[in-house]
């Protein structure tokens, strides 16, 4: 908390004999020193009272974690001017008076000398030995406190981004792996719930525990999980719609959700699911999930039956057209630029070559999907798929 610098004023008693005596130069003099007095502490009190204002920000900031480093150097850097232009004012200012004239008039140490008379008195004092002082020690315990306020920031940010990526690796390992992120995830909540990057995981990581309950076969709990991830998935959208992530997993939400919903609703909801992917690739156009999602959407498109596809458009007034060629050139791209192996992505290959006719390259990539590690509840039920296809 910033302390507020006392103001002492302490006028001399010859000063005070003399006003007291009625000398109308003194009179004039002490007038404008109570003037001027009053008028520089109100100024003073003012300016603290401002940069009591900014720390007290930067400490709430800090409370909600949702600081931002850019942010708060900058608002260090506007106290640290008011706190320097505040100080050279008031260390430059003076009020000086002339007794020989009676008169007073205010200047700055850089004036010239010559505007000077052989009589003045600085900083308000009609003695020379009865200052006022000013204690701009508290400006010095501001600016410090900022300082360490935006350490702590930073501390506390490289803390959060630690958390994150541990939770990326455990939503990406086996169930008790993506339950444990889930349970971090919870843990933090509170502190992060309005922040884009958490709610986007959140999300995914209430998806991963929708398929834990499809693979035990809890029909119920895994559409629960799924409602809620969409939920998370539409804030963090609301929140950020610059990360690709967001719209990724909002498009995935959305798709799935759409399994629970009227027949018109499933269709507005492939729509939204191919805007947002595309959105994402716009963003992040090597991303091989993306790649692989679209490849889905387009699988699954081009599986509805043509006189299925017929009635939904004179039903609804619209579907979307997709061919398993289409398909095939977006799970090709996402092996393109895949990181590591894809499962289901090779086995969407296989598929898209089956439906092709073209049964040996189907074989080739069945094996590769097969051969790829299972690392997740995901895998496993990927793993069943493929078996049937090597049957």
């Amino acid at each position: 908390m910033v302390k507020v610098p006392s103001i002492s004023v302490s006028v001399s008693p010859q000063a005070v004999a003399g006003t007291a005596l009625g000398a109308g130069v003194l009179v004039g003099a002490g007038i404008a020193y109570l003037y001027f007095s009053f008028k520089e502490r109100t100024r003073l009190t003012k300016e603290l009272a401002t940069i009591h204002a900014n720390i007290q920000e930067l400490r709430q900031e800090l409370a909600r974690n949702d600081a931002d480093i850019e942010c708060t150097e900058s608002r260090c850097e506007d106290i640290e001017t008011v706190s320097v232009s505040s100080r050279s004012s008031r260390l430059s200012k003076r009020v000086t008076f002339s007794s020989a004239s009676g008169t007073y008039y205010t200047a700055l140490d850089t004036d010239n000398e010559s505007t000077k008379t052989a009589n003045d008195t600085d900083y308000f004092s009609p003695d020379e030995d009865e200052d006022v002082f000013f204690d701009l020690s508290s400006e010095e315990e501001s600016l410090a406190a900022c300082a360490k306020l935006e350490e702590q920031i930073w501390e506390t940010k490289e803390q959060f981004v630690e958390l994150f990526e541990q939770v990326d690796r455990l939503m990406e390992g086996s169930k008790e792996d993506q339950v444990a992120a889930f349970k971090m995830l919870q843990q933090y909540e509170e502190e992060n719930k309005d922040k884009a990057e958490f709610q986007w995981r959140i999300a995914k990581s209430f998806n991963n525990l929708s398929v834990i309950e499809e693979k035990l076969g809890n029909e119920e709990q895994k559409k629960d999980y799924i409602f809620k991830a969409y939920d998370h998935a539409e804030r963090a959208i609301e929140m950020d719609d610059s990360l690709p992530q967001v719209h990724e997993w909002y498009a995935i939400m959305a798709g799935r959700r759409g399994d629970y919903l009227s027949n018109r609703e499933r269709i507005a909801s492939a729509f939204v699911f191919k805007e947002h992917i595309e959105k994402a690739l716009q963003i992040d156009p090597t991303k091989a999930e993306l790649h692989y999602l679209l490849g889905r959407f387009c699988y699954e498109i081009a599986s509805v039956s043509v006189w299925t596809a017929h009635m939904a458009r004179a039903l609804y007034g619209e579907f979307p057209s997709c061919s398993y060629d289409e398909a095939l050139q977006h799970f090709l791209t996402a092996e393109k630029y895949s990181k590591k192996q894809l499962k289901d992505n090779k086995h969407y290959i296989a598929k898209c070559c089956l439906q092709r006719n073209e049964v040996d390259e189907a074989n080739e990539w069945v094996e590769k999907a097969y051969e790829v590690p299972i690392k997740t509840p995901a895998d496993e039920i990927v793993q069943q798929e493929i078996e049937k296809l090597r049957r």
